[in-house]
C-alpha cells in the first residue's frame, strides 16, 4: 500500500542479492533510485537512477533531481513498471520449468 502511494523509491544498500523490494517498487510505478550494490545495477538498468553505495551527495542529488524533474520521474516510472514484468512469478516459474526440462533432456 505504501508503494502504490509513493512516487519515489530509494534503496541504498551496501550489500544486496536480488533486490525484491526494488522490483516491487518498480512494479508499483515508483521512480527508483538504487545503489550499485549486488544485483541492483542489473535490475534497475536504464529505468532508474543508479548511485554509488555509501555516497550521500549522489543520493541527495538523485532525490532532488526526481523531485524537480517531473518529466524524468514520470518517464522512469513507466520504464520501471515495464521492466518489472521481467521478474513476475509467471516468468520465474516458466524459467524454472524450462531449466528442469533442459536438465531432463540432457
Amino acid at each position: 500500500e505504501e508503494l502504490t502511494s509513493s512516487k519515489i523509491y530509494l534503496i541504498n544498500s551496501i550489500q544486496e542479492g536480488l533486490p525484491k523490494s526494488l522490483i516491487e517498487a518498480m512494479a508499483s510505478g515508483c521512480a527508483c533510485i538504487s545503489s550499485d550494490a549486488g544485483e541492483c545495477e542489473r535490475v534497475i538498468d536504464s529505468c532508474g537512477i543508479l548511485i554509488k553505495k555509501q555516497n550521500i551527495l549522489s543520493t541527495k542529488n538523485a532525490i532532488i533531481q526526481l523531485i524537480r524533474d517531473q518529466r524524468l520521474s514520470s518517464e522512469l516510472s513507466q520504464k520501471a513498471k515495464e521492466k518489472s514484468k521481467q521478474y513476475s512469478w509467471e516468468k520465474y516459474i516458466s524459467n524454472q520449468i524450462n531449466a528442469y526440462k533442459e536438465f531432463i533432456e540432457e
